[in-house]
């Protein structure tokens, strides 16, 4: 009888190991060539990752109808198609006030009529108050706002690859700032500043107050966004205010905020732009994200132009206009239409 580890016997043994591995390499790479294709499905929401097979032709398929109460010709593209040409493609298509959203009927009716690129929705306001689902700890809800029904039109337009814009208040938070005070901007009485509106500001300085910004922003990722515009990104226009700038000035410290924000915000390729008074300089130069203005005035385009020309590399296409008005002048830069017309953006 030939012994169990003969010659023959451990030859045929390292055949039968060297096929099994052959085996579990193929498996391996067949494995890693599937989870790679699937991942272009993969979407995640509140309700965690799930697999999404329709995404694909969801994002291909763009309505054909014409929208009579824009102007302006606007173009469709799904997302896919601006993750490739980066900030070369003007913003045109529609934005949703608060106002607005209390009728969402009326916004979905009108978002379901036509073809267009962007829609920008006001998602916060300065008193803290959310007007979608969100799971960010602390937070309240509008009450003249249907929350839900604000969710599901995020998702559909999601779904339709409509390129999703959010707006929320940069540092003004009245309901986080009563619970955190240390994060305000603090009076010479101890009390905290707060603007006409009654809202209490952050301090820009404060990494806890980027910290509470990003996990908004990131949320609002989740949920289908590709933008976040930080609106009224600038420390309040008062000397009552106490404030240390021996180390740092006020513009340092935007400066420092905005590139931070950009940098860890864009890791995940969420694009982070600014609104801003439009006689105010944005203090850093944007190469990537854009600047917001609610302007109706077409006569004031040029000026608004000239004060910003340091901040952005492409004027025509960083350069955004909320705006009622059908001057043909905002046609030579980003712009974009309400969605009810009879409503008014909100100014922070």
């Amino acid at each position: 009888m030939r012994p169990v580890f003969s010659y023959r016997n451990r030859a045929r043994l390292r055949r039968v190991l060297l096929t099994l591995l052959i085996v579990l390499a193929v498996a391996l790479a067949l494995c890693i060539v599937t989870l790679a294709y699937l991942d272009r499905y993969i979407v995640y929401d509140q309700e965690g990752a799930h697999l999404d097979v329709d995404w694909k032709e969801h994002t291909q398929t763009a309505p054909t109808a014409s929208v009579s109460s824009i102007e302006a010709e606007i173009s469709y593209v799904t997302a896919d198609d601006d993750a490739a040409i980066g900030t070369i493609r003007k913003v045109t298509g529609y934005y949703v006030t608060r106002e607005m959203l209390q009728n969402p009927d009326a916004v979905r009716q009108t978002l379901e009529s036509g073809s267009y690129y962007a829609v920008l929705f006001d998602l916060r306001d300065g008193f803290g108050a959310f007007y979608y689902p969100t799971a960010i700890g602390g937070g309240r809800y509008a009450t003249s706002v249907d929350t839900q029904a604000v969710g599901k039109l995020i998702s559909d337009l999601k779904q339709s690859g409509v390129y999703l814009i959010a707006r929320i208040p940069a540092f003004a938070d009245q309901n986080y700032c009563m619970n955190n005070t240390d994060l305000g901007l603090p009076l010479s009485s101890g009390a905290l500043w707060a603007d006409s509106q009654g809202c209490y500001w952050m301090d820009p300085a404060n990494p806890a107050v980027i910290s509470r910004i990003e996990s908004v922003c990131s949320e609002l990722q989740t949920l289908g966004f590709r933008e976040v515009v930080l609106d009224s990104f600038h420390f309040p226009q008062t000397d009552s205010i106490i404030y240390d700038e021996s180390e740092r000035s006020k513009e340092d410290i935007l400066i420092e905020a905005a590139t931070t924000l950009q940098s860890d915000l864009g890791l995940t390729e969420l694009k982070v732009s600014f609104g801003i008074p439009g006689d105010m300089a944005f203090p850093l130069m944007l190469t990537q994200g854009r600047l917001y203005f609610n302007l109706d005035d077409g006569t004031e385009i040029a000026a608004i132009a000239a004060t910003q020309a340091a901040s952005v590399i492409t004027p025509d296409v960083q350069l955004v206009f909320l705006t009622e008005s059908h001057d043909t002048r905002f046609d030579d830069f980003g712009h974009l239409s309400p969605a009810v017309e009879s409503a008014v953006p909100t100014e922070e």
